[in-house]
């Protein structure tokens, strides 16, 4: 799919596709590959738009200066963001063509949740886990993970948080000196613009590939109970799993 959204004469972006490190390039699951026949039919032949052609000489990556810089940085704004029709395009066409459905964001179990955590990467297949075995003594966690981070889909987000009364933000990254790391960021930037508001906290845990387990989670919704009946966040990032002394 990043290789279809990039090339897309629409588009014509660098896709980055990330991974957790480790968990999912060093451990054992099964796996269930295309066929080099499969992806051939799902992938049009490339065309480059731009050449470098020796007869015919462009300029790449020249300097550009303060006279025209804003303008091409808003070029370029406006330009990605014209990419989010194109990108939920070819996730569904990639889901009637392969089975595997793909959307801008993963709800789970959201529906009635008053508390809802947010995360990336595998940390979402932990708190589903999790999220099940609560369920089991009759609490509800719902479950929001992003399959699409640029552009960020906060209009998706905000439709799906809007319902909850607590938020947790889960990042696997810490940014010096800033009040809070970037997912926390960007989902609380987003949430300020709805109409309706959960509380929203900041989770930091997993640094350096550090584990994350259906335990860490069952802390963490405990302090979601309390704050949902105190109405009082944390206003500094929540630390999970670090060693006492």
């Amino acid at each position: 799919m990043a290789f279809r959204i990039s090339e897309d004469r629409r588009v014509l972006f660098p896709s980055v596709v990330n991974l957790d490190g480790f968990i999912l390039t060093h451990s054992v699951e099964r796996l269930s590959v295309l066929d080099d026949s499969e992806v051939d039919a799902f992938l049009p032949k490339k065309e480059p738009v731009n050449r470098i052609d020796p007869e015919k000489p462009m300029t790449y990556g020249a300097l550009d200066l303060f006279d025209w810089y804003m303008e091409h940085k808003y070029a370029q704004f406006k330009a990605l963001e014209s990419t989010r029709p194109v990108i939920k395009e070819i996730f569904e066409e990639y889901g009637e063509f392969t089975g595997r459905r793909y959307t801008p964001i993963k709800a789970y179990n959201v529906d009635g949740a008053d508390i809802v955590f947010v995360a990336l990467g595998t940390a979402a297949g932990t708190l589903r886990h999790a999220a099940r075995e609560l369920a089991e003594q009759g609490k509800k966690l719902g479950v929001v993970s992003l399959t699409q981070y640029r552009p960020f889909p906060a209009e998706e987000l905000r439709k799906v948080l809007s319902e909850a009364a607590v938020v947790a933000v889960l990042d696997r990254s810490i940014s010096f000196g800033s009040p809070a790391p970037q997912l926390f960021m960007d989902i609380a930037t987003s949430m300020y613009y709805a109409k309706r508001r959960p509380l929203l906290f900041s989770v930091i845990y997993g640094l350096g590939g550090r584990d994350f387990t259906p335990q860490h989670v069952f802390e963490l919704y405990k302090q979601a109970e309390n704050i949902l009946k105190t109405g009082e966040p944390p206003e500094t990032s929540i630390w999970v799993g670090l060693r006492e002394g």
